[in-house]
């Protein structure tokens, strides 16, 4: 599977519409799988957007679903991810990951006056924005539910 990606100083948007790399054309979506690799639907994937969401802001990339052109692209990317026991678990704890992480930051700005955005940044600095023992034990239990599905198909690199 080749991975394209781009590095930019730009502001908003990295790349020109019309001549964006294949990741840039997918951007917006994330796959969302079942631990069989089966394609359930999407998520938005980036954490910038969600926390435009949460500020109620215009978001900075207009872009907000994938071009019909771009579909079968996305597909094989999504069935690539799906069908490698490795890749659909990171994807699938990279997801559990930002639900949590946006979960804890919609608590904490309940009330506070602040900006998501700032609000992220100062958790993450003091290293509040995880709950670090609570998030390992969800992923630990994805990681025994891989395992035990896949056997010695899934392994990952242990700490």
């Amino acid at each position: 599977m080749r991975i394209e990606s781009i590095v930019s100083r730009r502001p908003n948007c990295a790349c020109d519409h019309d001549s964006r790399p294949t990741v840039c054309r997918l951007y917006p979506l994330l796959p969302v799988y079942d631990i069989d690799g089966h394609l359930l639907g999407t998520d938005s994937f980036g954490v910038y957007e969600e926390l435009e969401a949460l500020d109620r802001l215009t978001p900075a990339c207009q872009l907000s679903s994938l071009p019909f052109r771009e579909l079968e692209k996305f597909l094989l990317i999504a069935h690539e991810i799906g069908r490698i026991p490795s890749f659909l678990y990171y994807i699938m704890a990279y997801r559990l990951t930002k639900l949590h992480v946006f979960s804890r930051l919609k608590e904490a700005l309940t009330g506070s006056g602040e900006s998501a955005f700032a609000l992220f940044e100062k958790m993450f600095i003091r290293g509040r924005l995880i709950n670090h023992e609570y998030l390992k034990l969800q992923l630990r239990s994805l990681a025994n539910q891989f395992a035990e599905r896949y056997k010695d198909q899934f392994r990952l690199e242990r700490e």
